[in-house]
């Protein structure tokens, strides 16, 4: 934080700008002002949510903050551990327009962990937008406060909430929040709309790695014009990219480290007041990656901050397996909330916490901002690669009861006993996680690999009996047409046993489609043929090396289950594709079908198929200016009612 001491000419200049306002409002908190509950019920939980009751109708609701039963002369937001965020919002519209609020902050238990602080207003109570922002640095150490000036044009009949985001702290209690007080003057008419301006957070990690930054998405309902500005270009510079069809994209352009102050603003007009909001974006060299964390942080002890999403997809207690979108699996060890699906978003500080040779993390992690649907890979064969991975092994089977634990002398003892996988190597299964026992009989089962004096070893978390899995089989062939006579279609196993599908020929047609019929057994198909790879396409998060995987991964680059896959002739390059069966609302990720297609315009044909309408095509772009002349370029051509996009 950037303490510093106000002249008193400064002082003198901050209380007369205050005192140009009425006080409108006053909350209190602590024990010698709260007697009795005067105000507030006592909490003593950081993500309770209480009412604070100047009257019966003037009510704020104060949100993740802390009491201790009216124990203090505060009330504290922050949390250890988790990133939280405390508001105060208030349950009516209050009439007078407010133009600032001071926050009364007694200290901040540990510095440098508020992202900011921010006030958003609404007319309605659903639609916020942000009018005032602010950071530690603001923090007057002097008159120990912190003031939101109302930037926007003050308005009246508005509800007010008051944001402190705090990252995940070392200690609870990191804002210590002595009173409250809202400043302002009587409303003037203005019958305009507020401009609905709103950003999806209030402030943003990234790694310096990092080529752009659009994770931060503005809600713009009204459509309105909008100017971007950073406030430091050499950390984020604002690019825009509009694409054929005329879609506008803004984002960051990382340019270093450090932190910048996004933000948006519209002009204010006869229908709308002006807007602005704002997010604060840190761009830091951290680890985007498992493989980041372990090259930057390889020995015990050593501190890495993850900017990196990592996916649960085991949690065991304290045990927390995760992966990063490249797969590479690592154990989280220690408090935490965490469920199998969730996301860990980046942001936090992790310390490498070896523990006799295997690999795990402590530090404070974050909450989670997500679950999703986990599809584990199958293990084919277990090396050292796969340490801290999870997945399946398929077919094991147990003679005997699988392992059990015991109590010794008062002790448990987790039970073991040594499997063999399909390529015959052998690996001791240990009971770590106290998994039930299953009779005899023969299991898939869910394993997280670990190491233990120096040789590999497998915990199991899940069994499931292999006799209750029916997955449709792969076929030998597929039945493929296609809607020209002159068009062939080959298919063939390569030499790793994947099947391959060549489409060749001729078409005097703009278009050319090729069905490819659902085998027996299975749902449906679904291609990606649609995928650009040109495109700015964002990873997808916890893609795991699954057997299968649900639709909705290929579904987000819209991809569609249709049997018919249709085509433009010709184009820019001939399309490599992948197209995959689907089942149980999955596709069958481990047996790709790959498709390449060498279709072209049969010139000749076409040229006879030309009637007098040709004569009489239009050309527009893409933007729908019609051209008189065309030159070389993408175009759409219209004929009389047949549309299509063509290139000359």
């Amino acid at each position: 934080m950037n303490k510093f001491l106000l002249s008193l000419a400064a002082v003198a200049l901050s209380s007369s700008a205050v005192s140009a306002a009425d006080l409108l409002y006053d909350l209190q908190f602590g024990q010698t002002v709260n007697v009795g509950n005067k105000y507030y019920a006592g909490n003593s939980a950081y993500t309770e949510t209480f009412d604070y009751k100047l009257s019966a109708t003037e009510v704020f609701e104060i949100g993740n903050f802390n009491n201790n039963k009216n124990g203090w002369e505060c009330i504290k937001c922050g949390r250890k551990g988790n990133a939280s965020t405390g508001t105060i919002t208030s349950l009516f519209a209050m009439p007078d327009a407010v133009t600032s609020v001071v926050l009364g902050i007694n200290k901040f238990n540990e510095t440098g962990i508020v992202n900011s602080f921010t006030l958003e207003r609404s007319l309605d109570a659903n639609v916020w937008e942000q009018v005032a922002t602010a950071s530690e640095d603001d923090y007057n150490t002097t008159s120990k406060t912190l003031t939101l000036d109302v930037t926007a044009t003050p308005v009246g009949n508005a509800y007010y909430r008051i944001s402190i985001d705090c990252a995940s702290a070392k200690s609870n209690g990191v804002v210590w929040l002595s009173d409250v007080k809202y400043y302002g003057e009587p409303a003037v008419a203005d019958d305009r709309e507020p401009s609905g301006l709103a950003f999806n957070g209030l402030s943003f990690i990234v790694d310096s790695t990092t080529k752009f930054f659009s994770k931060a998405v503005l809600s713009n309902p009204n459509n309105l014009e909008v100017t971007y500005t950073s406030s430091n270009p050499a950390v984020g510079e604002i690019y825009e990219n509009i694409s054929e069809n005329g879609t506008k994209t803004v984002g960051v352009r990382i340019m270093g480290t450090g932190t910048t102050v996004i933000t948006a603003e519209s002009p204010e007009s006869d229908t709308f007041q002006p807007g602005k909001v704002s997010y604060t974006l840190q761009v830091v060299d951290g680890a985007l990656t498992i493989a980041k964390m372990i090259e930057k942080a390889g020995s015990k002890g050593d501190k890495v901050f993850v900017t990196g999403d990592l996916s649960v997809v085991f949690v065991s207690g304290r045990y927390v397996y995760v992966t990063d979108l490249f797969d590479k699996g690592t154990l989280l060890y220690g408090n935490n909330n965490y469920k199998t699906g969730d996301i860990i978003p980046g942001g936090w500080e992790a310390e490498n916490a070896t523990y006799n040779g295997l690999l795990e993390w402590s530090g404070s992690f974050p909450e989670a901002i997500g679950n999703q649907t986990v599809r584990y890979e199958t293990f084919s064969e277990i090396t050292e690669a796969d340490i801290n991975r999870v997945g399946w092994i398929k077919g094991i089977k147990f003679d005997t009861a699988t392992p059990e634990d015991t109590e010794v002398n008062g002790k448990i003892q987790h039970g073991s006993t040594v499997i063999t996988l399909l390529d015959g190597s052998t690996f001791t299964l240990y009971n770590q996680f106290g998994l039930a026992s299953e009779p005899a009989g023969t299991y898939n089962v869910l394993v997280a690999v670990t190491t233990h004096n120096g040789n590999l070893q497998l915990y199991p978390c899940e069994y499931v009996d292999a006799s209750t899995i029916k997955e449709p089989t792969f076929p030998e062939t597929l039945d493929i047409t296609t809607d020209s006579d002159q068009i062939t279609v080959t298919q063939k196993f390569d030499s790793t046993g994947y099947m391959e599908v060549y489409v060749n020929g001729k078409t005097p047609n703009d278009t050319f489609t090729i069905t490819v019929a659902t085998p027996e057994g299975w749902d449906g198909v679904i291609s990606m043929h649609t995928f650009d790879p040109r495109g700015m396409i964002q990873p997808l998060k916890a893609a795991q090396e699954a057997d299968w995987m649900p639709l909705e991964y290929l579904q987000a680059l819209n991809c569609e289950v249709s049997n018919e896959l249709k085509f433009e002739t010709g184009g820019e390059y001939n399309p490599e594709f992948n197209v995959y069966l689907v089942y149980n609302n999955q596709f069958d990720q481990a047996n790709p079908i790959f498709f390449y297609v060498y279709v072209s315009k049969d010139e000749a044909a076409a040229v006879e198929a030309i009637d007098a309408a040709e004569e009489k095509a239009e050309y527009y772009t893409l933007e729908g200016i019609k051209v008189e002349n065309p030159v070389k370029g993408i175009y759409v051509k219209v004929v009389g009612d047949k549309v299509s996009k063509v290139v000359l």
